[in-house]
């Protein structure tokens, strides 16, 4: 397998999300200047003030959405944020219709209806463009990638050598209670790391390639031990070393298929987040051979689906 990261695809996500904010901004353009005469329209004891609210609010949510598409990495986090924004308007015109039936004139509930369903609909091909942009292969809905990349200013020998140091991650990832080679085994292909968390999740991974030349260094979960903590049942995962004239590169990159394909939109959102908060911290701790809490992590270059 290539550890090396290849182009993320974010078609699917940028339309999606460009059509939700037009859609968003124009609605609550006419909201805003149309606000008593559609506060009628849905019913006549709806305020006017309520209505211009509504797309007072809406405005700037289109322009938001317009900046996460057009960014040239989109930010997952917030596109996924946008996406339970749509589900929580969805959610919320149900509830209006459910309570506010009698308040609502026929017009007014088919209205709160449609523009429901558009709603949904943005947030369906928006959460479809989230797991298309983490797929490595298009015909496989469970599967995902998740690549981050790390610049330290430190030195890529002494972070290879660490890397390369399997058993001893633990003093360099501070969320890792416990790392250890399985029967005190040497780092080497087909030797097998245990790890543990604070949270007393405990895995295994064993070492599927370890390249001194090119500084790679691949692993397989275990998926299959009992007990596996993560939701896949199949995830490897790999570490890439690269010197560059400032200091140095660290590519970290994990990939794998999920137990349920409804996890693909948000599971490597999640991972990413995650990885972004930690993995800057560990380079820079095995950069400078620093194990205090306290030590000054690099610059993270990107978090990037693939």
């Amino acid at each position: 397998m290539n550890s090396a990261p290849s182009r993320p695809d974010y078609i699917r996500l940028r339309t999606a999300l460009l059509a939700n904010a037009a859609f968003s901004f124009l609605c609550g353009s006419v909201l805003t200047l149309l606000s008593a005469r559609i506060g009628s329209v849905l019913g006549e004891n709806v305020p006017g003030l309520i209505v211009e609210t509504i797309g007072i609010a809406l405005v700037p949510f289109g322009l938001f959405a317009a900046w996460v598409a057009t960014r040239r990495f989109p930010p997952m986090t917030l596109a996924l944020f946008i996406s339970v924004a749509d589900l929580a308007w969805v959610v919320g015109s149900m509830v209006l219709i459910a309570i506010a039936r009698d308040a609502l004139s026929g017009a007014g509930l088919g209205l709160v209806g449609v523009v429901a369903l558009v709603v949904f609909a943005f947030a369906a091909g928006q959460l479809r463009g989230i797991a298309h942009a983490y797929r490595p292969n298009p015909g496989e809905p469970r599967q995902i990638r998740v690549c981050i990349a790390v610049h330290t200013a430190g030195d890529a020998e002494t972070v290879w050598r660490n890397v390369a140091d399997m058993g001893n991650m633990a003093r360099f990832a501070p969320v890792l209670a416990t790392s250890a080679m399985r029967d005190g085994e040497t780092p080497q292909v087909g030797a097998v790391r245990e790890c543990s968390d604070h949270a007393q999740r405990r895995w295994a991974e064993r070492c599927s390639r370890l390249d001194a030349s090119r500084r790679e260094l691949d692993v397989e979960f275990l998926a299959h031990e009992p007990g596996f903590p993560f939701p896949f049942v199949a995830l490897r995962g790999g570490w890439r070393v690269q010197s560059e004239s400032t200091g140095a590169v660290v590519s970290i990159w994990w990939e794998g298929t999920l137990r349920h394909a409804m996890l693909a939109a948000v599971l490597p959102v999640l991972l990413a987040w995650q990885a972004r908060r930690q993995f800057a911290v560990v380079v820079g701790r095995m950069a400078m051979g620093e194990l205090s809490k306290t030590s000054v992590p690099p610059t993270l270059l990107s978090v990037v689906p693939s």
